[in-house]
């Protein structure tokens, strides 16, 4: 089979560009695999080859067409696999005249741009059950057109220790992992630190990643005098190293899909300091796997992180059990052979030829 892998960016490797580079380099093992993105020669999994396409812009979308145009008919793909809604659209055009299957996989919930539900993708691909639902209910997708299928991540070699709470030496450490964007919420969470360091007197956030509101994110730290306790790292490819060497992690997000960072957490025995918000929820269970706060709220926000500085007793009663449910549920292995499963499985009317997904538990049916 020949199959297209579609994203506008593997810039951030975020949730969604792991996900991506995971199954384009499970499939290229059996079949020519394409990564169709932005990016000006990015590294690609062994076996995937890479073709630049300005997928985004909204001025270049009928320059875009006709280059999408260009590698259809060049390589002549059996299935398109895409991880944006912009791009989906795009496919969903030009599939009225061509023979490929269209697969639309959504990382996160979304009430915006609704003629989304005018896309023609053969099979919609949620990450998690509420953003199964997000498809079925704000956009109108056809219950026997979506699958769920629950993120995982990479099991650790070892078993992981339990938290030593300690980054480089440092006292009290936390990490913050993810995009520097609206969507992760770090305005919240630098404000909320100010009260932790307060009330700790030595507390260190972590912050791994970039994104376009980094400038604005360094003035907020050097405006609150932060500067000796909130450390920006950048992109970093070993995150979950960096959580193996702290107390917990922080998703203070302000919407997502079913959440890597947190499933990466988990893999590495930590628990975390999260928002209530859809996806977050599935897989973080308040007082049992993690800590769970309203999102935006700071004063709540700084009172978990500082109570789960203070109590390393609850700290290692939360990580034993979020390792627990790493095990049990978030398997990559597991998330790599059903997608497998389905794109190879795509017949003639667009639906895995094996074993049925229900829509809504992403188990057999």
């Amino acid at each position: 089979m020949v199959i297209f892998q579609v994203y506008p960016t593997l810039r951030d490797r975020g949730g969604a560009e792991k996900m991506l580079l995971a199954i384009a380099g499970s499939l290229a093992r059996n079949h020519q695999v394409f990564i169709l993105s932005e990016d000006h020669e990015p590294e690609m999994p062994p076996g995937v080859k890479h073709i630049p396409l300005r997928l985004k812009h909204p001025l270049l979308r009928l320059f875009t067409l006709s280059n999408i145009l260009l590698a259809i008919r060049k390589h002549r793909p059996d299935v398109v696999h895409s991880h944006h809604r912009m791009p989906t659209m795009l496919f969903s055009i030009l599939k009225r005249t061509h023979p490929f299957k269209l697969i639309h996989t959504a990382h996160v919930t979304f009430n915006d741009k609704k003629i989304f539900r005018f896309s023609r993708a053969d099979l919609y691909i949620a990450v998690g059950r509420q953003v199964a639902d997000n498809l079925h209910q704000t956009f109108s997708i056809p219950l026997n057109k979506i699958r769920t299928i629950i993120n995982g991540v990479p099991t650790p070699a070892s078993t992981p220790a339990s938290s030593v709470c300690t980054e480089n030496g440092m006292k009290n450490t936390a990490i913050a992992v993810g995009r520097l964007s609206k969507q992760k919420g770090h305005f919240y969470l630098i404000e909320a630190w100010k009260t932790v360091v307060d009330a700790l007197g030595e507390a260190h956030l972590v912050v791994l990643g970039d994104g376009d509101l980094k400038d604005i994110l360094h003035r907020q730290v050097k405006n609150a005098r932060l500067e000796n306790y909130i450390h920006f790292k950048g992109h970093q490819p070993n995150a979950t190293e960096w959580m193996s060497r702290s107390c917990f992690v922080i998703l203070s997000s302000l919407w997502e899909g079913l959440p890597l960072t947190v499933l990466e957490a988990f893999s590495v025995k930590r628990t975390v300091v999260a928002t209530t918000i859809q996806g977050t929820t599935e897989v973080v269970e308040d007082g049992r796997t993690g800590l769970l706060v309203p999102p935006r709220n700071i004063s709540m926000l700084a009172q978990a992180i500082t109570g789960l500085f203070r109590n390393p007793e609850k700290r290692k009663t939360l990580e034993d059990n979020a390792y627990k449910e790493f095990l049990a549920k978030y398997s990559h292995d597991r998330m790599l052979k059903e997608y497998q499963m389905v794109i190879e499985g795509m017949d003639g009317k667009g639906a895995p030829k094996e074993k049925a997904f229900h829509p809504q538990a992403g188990t057999p049916a």
